[in-house]
């Protein structure tokens, strides 16, 4: 009877330490600094500063929230983006918060490379289902082990489409005779490879310097180049003396980064705090990510009313043509991340995206 008492006492008192323990780290204050590695710098500013907003306000200023952007200035001082260093600042908590590339974390995490894959995705609802699904869970349950902690995803411009010189592109053959600048990912090297393409790589250095898409185009190093919408903008409207001329909607491919934040860190926020800190990261991802789909529909408006471009549509034979010309990577990454991944990311198209790819095979 006197051990049972003993027993009782013990658990009590470890109850009692345990409320004590929770009750005085929720009287502590802590700091999070967010670090902005790359572009576009516009958007992810907007969600970091709305983070800030909920996340200081709902913890009564207990949690303060730094904005840096200084790594984002050295993106095109090397060929090597600061969201490779940016993951071992996180990783050693010198930095407690960024964005990175889900490229950059396949490096670390292979089966983040799904995302690369050329004509994975069939629209933006499509994405949003993945990422804020069972498949973008899953994809994020791999990331302690490294040290982080995954909070959302959002986009690093999202669709992509190309821009080009001289002439439309309506065709994907046409790129074989073209200078083409790709974005450096991995897969999409794979797939510019197995096309055939005369590539420039987006983080090839010219002068010591990777230039930014308008750059290239004004210093005739290229004809044609993989482009976000932000950057078709920039590569038609920006003063130079050779702009692009023409913005293909291909939607062949999705720049996405990742919300991460160091893993101890996390875990020694007390509980209500790491629900507040989680839930603000998921609203300002799906903020982001309107953020620049919104963005998009001003951009093709303003090319659309604009005497000296052109706004192309790229016919969906041409797509469904180049996907098969894509296969063989398709075939090389099934090993790396799973034919079972890409199946269900595929299935998740929704069902008006899914008809009118039917409809095209007809």
């Amino acid at each position: 009877m006197r051990k049972c008492h003993s027993l009782i006492a013990l658990i009590f008192l470890s109850l009692v330490l345990s409320c004590t323990e929770q009750k005085q780290d929720v009287h502590l204050s802590y700091k999070i600094k967010w670090a902005i590695a790359h572009a576009p710098v516009k958007y992810f500013s907007k969600a970091a500063e709305k983070f800030k907003e909920m996340v200081e306000s709902e913890t009564n200023g207990k949690i303060q929230v730094e904005i840096s952007t200084q790594l984002a200035n050295q993106e095109h001082t090397s060929g090597v983006l600061a969201t490779s260093g940016l993951i071992g600042k996180i990783q050693r908590n010198e930095i407690e918060m960024g964005q990175v590339y889900t490229s950059t974390l396949a490096d670390i995490e292979p089966e983040f490379s799904v995302f690369d894959l050329p004509f994975l995705f069939e629209g933006d609802r499509h994405v949003d289902r993945v990422v804020e699904g069972e498949i973008g869970a899953y994809l994020m349950a791999g990331l302690p082990q490294h040290g982080l902690k995954g909070l959302g995803f959002t986009y690093s411009g999202g669709k992509i489409g190309l821009v080009s010189h001289s002439e439309p592109i309506t065709k994907f053959s046409q790129l074989k005779g073209l200078r083409y600048r790709s974005f450096s990912n991995k897969v999409n090297q794979d797939f510019v490879k197995e096309l055939g393409y005369q590539n420039y790589p987006s983080s090839t250095l010219h002068n010591g310097k990777r230039l930014l898409v308008e750059e290239t185009l004004d210093a005739n190093l290229v004809d044609a180049a993989d482009v976000t919408y932000a950057d078709a903008a920039d590569a038609i409207f920006k003063p130079g003396k050779r702009r692009a001329k023409y913005f293909s909607q291909t939607g062949h491919a999705w720049l996405l980064t990742t919300l991460v934040m160091n893993k101890s860190f996390f875990d020694k926020l007390p509980v209500e705090y790491q629900e507040i800190v989680e839930k603000a990261a998921r609203r300002v991802a799906r903020l982001e990510r309107q953020h620049i789909v919104s963005d998009a529909q001003e951009i093709m408006k303003r090319i659309q009313d604009d005497l000296h471009s052109s706004l192309v549509d790229f016919p969906i034979e041409e797509k469904l043509k180049m996907k098969e010309a894509a296969m063989p990577v398709y075939r090389k990454y099934e090993k790396v991340v799973g034919k079972q991944l890409i199946r269900k990311i595929q299935s998740l198209a929704p069902i008006k995206d899914q008809r009118n790819k039917k409809m095209a095979k007809n």
